[in-house]
């Protein structure tokens, strides 16, 4: 912390203004987020064979971002799949209407009527209204 107050205080003073505004909570977060990724997934310098324990993290911190990418990858399968079923599920009820005898009642009741605004008025009543 000495550090950065030291050397990059000055530009940063300068950049953004008053110091006064900024806490330390980030770099006690990640402070706190080193601290327990070497305590959990480290071997603390012991084991047979000594390893870097720097080294351990970053490797436990990129398997935790690489699982971040491969679970989003498996919602959207996911979300690929209900997506599937549901345009199944319209396909079936456009077929089932397709089929049915609605259809040609529905072409019929169009055919026999026309749009005036926001209604469907008889053809009749609006030649009636002509004369």
């Amino acid at each position: 912390m000495q550090h950065i107050l030291y050397a990059h205080a000055p530009w940063f003073a300068n950049e953004y203004g008053s110091l006064g505004i900024w806490n330390t909570q980030g770099m006690e977060k990640s402070h706190k987020q080193a601290w327990v990724a070497y305590h959990k997934n480290t071997e603390h310098g012991g084991g047979s064979k000594p390893s870097n324990p720097l080294v351990q993290m970053f490797e436990w911190f990129y398997r935790w971002i690489v699982s971040m990418f491969t679970q989003e990858e498996d919602s959207s399968s996911e979300d690929s799949i209900e997506e599937w079923v549901r345009d199944t599920h319209i396909r079936q009820k456009s077929e089932t209407w397709k089929q049915s005898k609605g259809r040609d009642a529905c072409t019929e009741w169009h055919s026999k009527r026309i749009r005036k605004g926001k209604k469907w008025v008889l053809e009749e009543d609006t030649c009636q209204e002509l004369l």
